[in-house]
């Protein structure tokens, strides 16, 4: 089987199209292609999540890039769970993952890579932060306090006398509901 997918349908990006997909996963030896226009953030998508059940001990499963497939915290437990079926998965641009040495490498390697994605983002994370720290000394991480509306008693009295109900208020004041009680609690 071999499996393509753009995130959405104005992709063609060299080599990401799914037609040139589909074309390389048939070279490759994919005797059954399934193409998806759909975002790779999630890993349960309406082709793909039927493929990956559909496949049995002993099948293949091609891919031309590794990002056509999952990201790499995702690809690593898909791609294990698939291998341990009896599964073998083929990215044509990274290296094939199966029962072998070789497979348990590559899978070991892609999980590296996988651990080495997330520390960066962690890292480009906190170097932002710095950086806005340094430029502002008055920086504060997580979201800005909302102060209470000035209409606020009047809807908490509205509610209380059973005028309005607390959904009904916070859609006029454009608040949530954890926000509405969070409030509440404030001017008690």
């Amino acid at each position: 089987y071999g499996y393509a997918r753009v995130s959405s349908p104005g992709q063609q990006l060299q080599g990401n199209s799914l037609p040139e997909q589909e074309r390389v996963l048939l070279e490759a030896g994919a005797e059954e292609v399934v193409l998806e226009c759909h975002t790779g953030k999630e890993i349960d998508r309406p082709k793909f999540t039927p493929l990956l059940e559909k496949l049995e001990k002993g099948d293949t499963l091609f891919v031309t890039k590794l990002d056509r497939f999952a990201r790499a915290t995702e690809a690593v437990n898909v791609i294990s769970e698939l291998v341990s079926r009896g599964v073998t998965v083929n990215i044509l641009n990274f290296g094939v993952a199966n029962n072998s040495a070789t497979g348990k490498l590559m899978l070991n390697i892609l999980a590296s890579f996988a651990q080495y994605e997330r520390e960066m983002i962690f890292e480009r994370t906190q170097e932002g932060k710095a950086a806005r720290r340094a430029k502002d000394p008055n920086y504060k991480e997580g979201r800005k306090k909302m102060e209470i509306s000035g209409d606020f008693e009047g809807y908490l009295n509205r509610v209380t006398k059973g005028e309005l109900s607390v959904v009904d208020a916070c859609k006029e004041l454009g608040i949530s509901r954890s926000l509405w009680y969070k409030w509440v609690k404030e001017v008690a």
